[in-house]
């Protein structure tokens, strides 16, 4: 899914978080994983709901690339 997808073929709010529970409850059924994994499984559980604020708010980006780019000279002449 792209942020620059035609309106209609973009998922709606309840799907991204319906699937993204689904996701996080296969991995869970399997068991522990490597402490990366149990990481994300937890970030999800927490922050899961807020992955999706860009299909609220369509001026909002769905990634942090602008602010990067942003702080990147100040960054770089440090």
């Amino acid at each position: 899914m792209s942020v620059y997808n035609q309106i209609e073929k973009l998922i709606n709010i309840a799907g991204a978080e319906l699937g993204l529970k689904t996701i996080i409850k296969k991995v869970r059924d399997q068991g522990p994983a490597n402490s990366d994994i149990e990481r994300m499984k937890k970030r999800f559980g927490k922050y899961g709901a807020c992955s999706f604020t860009y299909l609220e708010h369509p001026g909002i980006m769905p990634d942090n690339n602008s602010a990067e780019r942003e702080i990147c000279p100040c960054v770089i002449q440090c």
